[in-house]
């Protein structure tokens, strides 16, 4: 069943970063999130870069109209982080933890946040955190929606936590930064709060070619259209991907998941 806009058929009213890189890392996973409605449930690495990036916020009186100090953001993040971990074993309580990773995690999230509070206190107050942006592009009939963690004056940066040392920004980050430097028509940063267990340090990279990355992603965006169009029917439409399920994309509930859907 052909239509001009296959996104309404499956209730798909705005794209975002995250969607658009999935569907360029892996068709299928796109299908089984978006139209399958698979949520993903997170781990230490994503509940690390939550509670540094709330504690940036509660630092800068965006989520509270009280002054904290740096210490106390830092126990702030912490405490999130150990929430965080808490929920998620309430709420899945048949699913593991990499417990290894979540002991290290929780040692180290205070040392992120301070290192990142030490960085963004030099830079003054930023105009806006987390702020929304809707950006239309002429090809897509519905919007990218995405969120901005720290705006300053013709200037947008976003927080990536990292274990690893970015030598050069990632096509997905890179791909968000354009749409936000698009969106407000800034110039984009990308700030990674880097920490192991001998080094820490705040790496800066720019995003330089942004009408290069607009012009991707809306090549994506039309890419999904054109999967969408084919069928109005989401188990029609996963026969025309199929998941590699040997790769590190996917964790072991995606797979069974996944099972469901392409056995």
């Amino acid at each position: 069943m052909k239509s001009n806009n296959p996104y309404e058929i499956f209730e798909i009213d705005h794209l975002s970063p995250s969607s658009i890189n999935t569907f360029i890392q892996s068709p299928a996973k796109y299908v089984m999130r978006y139209l399958f409605d698979y949520k993903t449930v997170g781990g230490p690495a994503m509940w690390r870069g939550t509670a540094t990036d709330e504690a940036i916020g509660k630092y800068f009186k965006y989520e509270t109209k009280t002054d904290l100090t740096i210490p106390e953001c830092v126990r702030y993040a912490e405490d999130l982080y150990d929430q965080l971990y808490k929920s998620f074993k309430d709420k899945h309580p048949d699913q593991k933890v990499d417990m290894d990773k979540h002991i290290k995690e929780a040692k180290q999230v205070g040392i992120y946040t301070k290192l990142a509070l030490d960085f963004y206190k030099d830079l003054g107050q930023p105009t806006a955190y987390q702020k929304k942006i809707e950006l239309q592009l002429d090809s897509i009939p519905i919007p990218i929606i995405g969120y901005i963690d720290l705006l300053y004056p013709n200037l947008v940066r976003d927080i990536k936590t990292t274990a690893r040392y970015p030598y050069e920004v990632s096509s997905a980050h890179a791909r968000q930064m354009a749409l936000y430097a698009k969106a407000e028509d800034c110039s984009p940063v990308l700030d990674y709060i880097y920490v192991t267990t001998r080094n820490k340090e705040v790496v800066t990279k720019p995003v330089n070619d942004i009408e290069e990355r607009i012009k991707e992603i809306e090549r994506v965006g039309l890419t999904i259209m054109n999967l969408l169009s084919l069928s109005n029917d989401k188990y029609e439409i996963a026969n025309y991907v199929y998941p590699d399920l040997d790769t590190w994309l996917w964790s072991k509930e995606e797979k069974e998941f996944a099972k469901t859907i392409w056995s």
